[in-house]
């Protein structure tokens, strides 16, 4: 449950399956977006993991009316 003074609140259910902490495929449920799909991809280093990320967020299963459809890239920095 995700709970910020200046966005409406929103519950968030996922689900992920991870391959040798390396590759990563999933999907999210957002309540107030639909439902994303993701991937993640970890460039390995000795210790530490940088995961490229993709999430494509669609208006399927959206609590409103309105149509959009997303997409996001963004950068993980892991430290173990």
């Amino acid at each position: 449950y995700r709970l910020l003074p200046l966005t409406p609140n929103e519950i968030l259910i996922g689900t992920s399956i991870l391959f040798k902490n390396s590759v990563g495929l999933g999907t999210v449920f957002r309540s107030n977006a639909g439902l994303s799909v993701y991937t993640e991809l970890a460039l390995d280093s000795e210790k530490d993991q940088l995961k490229l990320l993709f999430n494509y967020n669609t208006s399927f299963f959206k609590s409103h009316s309105s149509y959009q459809n997303s997409i996001e890239l963004g950068i993980k920095y892991m430290v173990y």
